[in-house]
């Protein structure tokens, strides 16, 4: 066995990743439990516990209980890091549907589909949409979200060369007409799908922005087309963007 050399372990150190594994089973804490289960001075806990928490290793929720924060699952990059994703998004979606009566969605990229990771109903009409679903990216708000805060490389080895799939009348398939629409969505920060999916509901989306300006994950707001034509469109986008920078904060601070 290598012998371990005491004069060259930080006690710093050794505390911070003595806290960590405390929630190794997924576990969440108080300050008072961690202060009783580590018996690690006040201060020096209060300490250590923030600076986990400016660097997102870990978080405090929103009943003040600490738990593993987004840059462990980063670090790991095990499915586990789409939980924290959900857990994060799931009390403030909740609250933009209960302000907007529409449905949310939360969008993700991985291996160039994207995906629903989340799903808040408003109740009065369920869209056929589920957790799971991978969705085109031409044609959704919450694809064209994601695609324009992208490269235009990155974006090409998304769509790949296949045919873009017409949905309704409303649908772009032309690649000219995409990229250009996408430069619109990438100037006013969102992006709608007013009929192209399918011709009974539309859509309003806004990319959850990382520190580098790019989107992998995007959040919407749908419901039927004739509801949505009625709607003040800023209020919603307002909204969006609000509840967007709250999990991108979260997940990328």
């Amino acid at each position: 066995m290598k012998e371990i050399k005491e004069q060259y372990i930080s006690k710093t150190v050794e505390k911070s990743l003595e806290i960590l594994k405390v929630f190794k089973n997924g576990n969440r804490f108080s300050f008072t439990e961690l202060e009783k289960k580590l018996e690690i001075n006040k201060t020096t806990l209060y300490r250590l516990l923030y600076t986990l928490e400016k660097d997102n290793f870990i978080r405090k929720n929103e009943q003040n209980f600490y738990e593993l924060g987004f840059e462990i699952f980063m670090l790991s990059q095990i499915p586990t890091k789409k939980n924290i994703l959900k857990n994060i998004s799931e009390p403030i979606m909740k609250k933009l549907v209960n302000d907007t009566n529409l449905t949310a969605h939360l969008a993700y990229l991985e291996n160039n589909k994207i995906y629903y990771l989340n799903k808040v109903s408003a109740g009065r009409i369920e869209l056929n949409t589920n957790i799971g679903d991978s969705i085109p990216f031409h044609c959704t708000a919450a694809g064209k979200s994601i695609l324009a805060f992208n490269d235009k490389e990155r974006i090409k080895e998304i769509l790949g060369s296949k045919e873009l799939k017409k949905h309704t009348d409303n649908t772009i398939i032309d690649y000219e007409k995409l990229y250009s629409h996408l430069e619109e969505v990438r100037n006013n920060k969102y992006s709608t799908d007013i009929a192209e999916h399918n011709e009974h509901f539309s859509c309003v989306a806004v990319p959850i922005l990382n520190k580098h300006n790019k989107a992998n994950e995007a959040l919407s707001l749908s419901g039927l087309t004739v509801e949505i034509k009625k709607r003040d469109l800023e209020n919603l986008v307002s909204l969006l963007k609000d509840c967007a920078k709250k999990i991108s904060r979260s997940i990328y601070k």
